[in-house]
């Protein structure tokens, strides 16, 4: 059969399930469990396949740049959260599959990222010069292959992050300074 002809007699379903949170599916002694968790798009999604070791991180995490640029403190629980399970094999929402090591060093590099940033926010420095700042953590994966390829694509990505999480630390002190 063509793929015209396949394509012409597909039946289109439209979903009937709607997820706000999380949802398992258990048959035969396996479960697929997926949660939403944000951080790349309100919807952003994971699937964790206990039985296998494995997780579906969908575009939060890539092979060359983890992609979380909302709430740096939600990003770290996040991480955590899958640094708490016990997987083998990570399937990034884009690039090659990878080891659980992987999601320690995202996790490490972010803390280090959020502590300079928080303190550059007390220095009250513009936001150019933070992007420019020497204190700041180079990303541990600039040197892959994979890095290199998509070179102006990474380091716009690492600034979106910088200067989204700035903005987003520099309102959580305010925040913190107008509490009683």
């Amino acid at each position: 059969m063509s793929n015209l002809k396949l394509i012409a007699d597909a039946k289109i379903i439209i979903p009937n399930i709607s997820i706000k949170d999380d949802f398992s599916i258990k048959s035969d002694g396996k479960e697929v469990y997926f949660k939403v968790v944000g951080g790349h798009g309100p919807d952003s999604a994971y699937i964790h396949v206990p039985s296998e070791k494995i997780i579906c991180t969908g575009d939060n995490l890539v092979e060359c740049f983890p992609q979380f640029p909302g709430d740096p403190d939600a990003t770290l629980d996040v991480l955590n959260r899958w640094e708490s399970l016990d997987i083998i094999k990570i399937i990034p929402g884009h690039g090659k599959i990878v080891g659980k090591e992987y999601i320690t060093k995202v996790r490490s590099y972010f803390e280090g990222l959020i502590a300079v940033l928080e303190n550059l926010t007390l220095e009250k420095l513009s936001l150019k010069e933070v992007i420019n700042h020497p204190n700041l953590p180079e990303y541990f994966g600039v040197h892959q292959t994979n890095w290199m390829k998509g070179l102006p694509n990474r380091r716009d990505e690492i600034e979106n992050t910088i200067r989204v999480w700035y903005r987003f630390i520099k309102r959580k002190f305010k925040n913190l300074q107008l509490a009683p």
